[in-house]
Parts: C-alpha cells; structure tokens; sequence
C-alpha cells in the first residue's frame, strides 16, 4: 500500500467526532494528495443516489476508518431514540456498506476512548466491527497517534522528519497541518465549547506562521502572527462565541506559512500551494497564541 495512490474513507457522527474527522482528512490531504480523502457525504452531488453514490466511493477506496468517539452509540435522534438503530442513519449505512466490501479494510478508530461499544449497544448488522482490531487516537497525542495509524497502514506517514537540500523542497511543509476544531482538552471543559484554530508544526525545523484566514459561508476573521514555531510544537487561537458560534458549522481555516527554506507556502483544507519564495522576515506576533 506504501507505494500506491492509497484512497481513504472517513465515516464519523458529527456530533461525537466532527472535528477529528476534518482534522484527519487535512492530513491525510496533505499525505496523500488532493482527492484521496472521501469524508463526508455532502461530497455526493445534489440529486444523487446515495447508496449507489456511497458503493462507488467504496469501491475506490483501499481503507474505511470509522471514528467512533466517546459517545458514539449514545447519539440520540429527535424522538430520544439511538441514530444507529435506523436503518436508514449515514454512518450505520456507511459501515454496513463498507463491512460488505471486500475490497477495503476497515479499521475502528477509537478517538479518546480505549474500548469499543458493546454488542448490546450496536444493532445486529453492526456487530462484526466488535471482531475488527482497532486502533486507539488520543486527542493530546493525536500526532504521534495518527503518524502510528499511517505506519501501520503502510501509508508514507509523518515520521520522515529529516530535510537534506536534495530531498523535495515541499517535505517539510507537508508535515505542517492547520484546523478548526473543538479546543483539546484532556478532562471536560467546564466553559462553553469553542472553536480553536490551530497550526501543527510536525517537522524538525522551524516555521514562520504570517497570517490565516478563518472563515464559514457568512464570516470570516484575519489572523496575523509573524512568529516562528519551533519544531513539534503548535500555536492556537481561540474563536471567541461573538466570532463564530460554537453551535454553528466547523469553521475553514487557510494558514499562510514561511518554511526553513525560505518558501512561502498557503494551505486549506489539507491542499498545500507554494506561494512564492523569499527570506523570512522576522516581525511581531499580533493575534495567535504560541
């Protein structure tokens, strides 16, 4: 698999690991090239088939994660019933499909949580994902986590971390990754829930943030900040609930990036463009915090 265009799909709830989800599929992006990612079924065109749309997806893919969150099987609908008790709910839909391939692997993703959901708690056509091995994601370990899941997979990972001048010029900045996602905590946040943007500096050199941009379909804020990070570490900005509402839609986020070449590099959505290429110029941090 190492050494083929690797196409994965990505099967989440919303509600449970909507910012993994889209955390995951900008790496993988970034990995793995534009196109290779399937993670959401508002991909398929308006006025399509889903199932048949959702078994061509499937066909071309080689790997189907399925995140499953804390409270995963716990999602009620709006009569207080369990989402994966109907038949006709996406993500039941989308493993059952996907548990019937057999031209795909599919790997349960245990995102902060160390067991799977009981037999009791799955309906019947579920269950043989109990018999999967999965793989454990920890929020505040999710680099290390996610480049160990790729190993595994045998997908070219994060862990090539070294930069000689006769390696590619865009290897360290595909190891840089930029997200909207819930703020990362370890324990419960007792304070309402907010949107974080975050850049992750997963090489082992320095990088000059310049700028992002934070947008969904009605707002959007400029962030400046003109300060390296080192490497293996990461900065945040915290959206503030005036900004962008913590109930509404994930936030997009496009960062802009100077890497230890001197290149300057845009980024969104996991899709990488080199931008032009000049020196650093070291100014003041206005907005993110390191």
């Amino acid at each position: 698999m190492a050494n083929s265009p690797t196409k994965v799909f990505i099967n989440y709830r919303r509600e449970d690991t909507g910012g993994d989800a889209g955390r995951l599929s900008d790496t993988l992006n970034q990995i793995l090239g534009s196109g290779k990612v399937f993670y959401d079924f508002d991909q398929i065109a308006l006025g399509a088939d889903f199932e048949i749309a959702l078994k061509q997806a499937l066909n071309e893919s080689d790997v189907f994660l399925a995140l499953i969150g804390p409270n995963w099987e716990k999602i009620l609908d709006t009569e207080s019933k369990p989402r994966l008790a109907d038949e006709r709910d996406f993500v039941r839909m989308e493993i059952v499909t996907a548990l019937a391939a057999s031209t795909v692997k599919l790997v349960p993703v245990l995102v902060n949580r160390s067991t799977l959901p009981s037999s009791a708690d799955l309906p019947t056509d579920l269950n043989p994902i109990r018999n999967l091995q999965a793989f454990e994601i920890r929020r505040d370990r999710w680099s290390d986590d996610v480049a160990a899941l790729l190993r595994r997979l045998q997908i070219d990972p994060l862990d090539n971390r070294r930069f000689p001048a006769e390696e590619p010029l865009d290897r360290q900045a595909r190891l840089i990754s930029a997200s909207v996602e819930w703020k990362r905590r370890n324990e419960p946040d007792s304070t309402p829930r907010r949107w974080v943007a975050y850049v992750d500096n997963h090489s082992n050199a320095p990088i000059t943030i310049e700028n992002a941009l934070v947008t969904t379909t009605s707002l959007e804020l400029q962030i400046e900040y003109n300060e390296p990070v080192g490497p293996g570490k990461s900065c945040d900005y915290e959206l503030e609930e005036s900004q962008f509402d913590p109930s509404g839609e994930r936030p997009e986020i496009k960062a802009q990036f100077l890497d230890s070449f001197g290149q300057l590099w845009s980024l969104r959505k996991g899709i990488l463009k080199q931008t032009r290429r000049r020196s650093p110029q070291p100014k003041t941090k206005t907005a993110f915090l390191a």
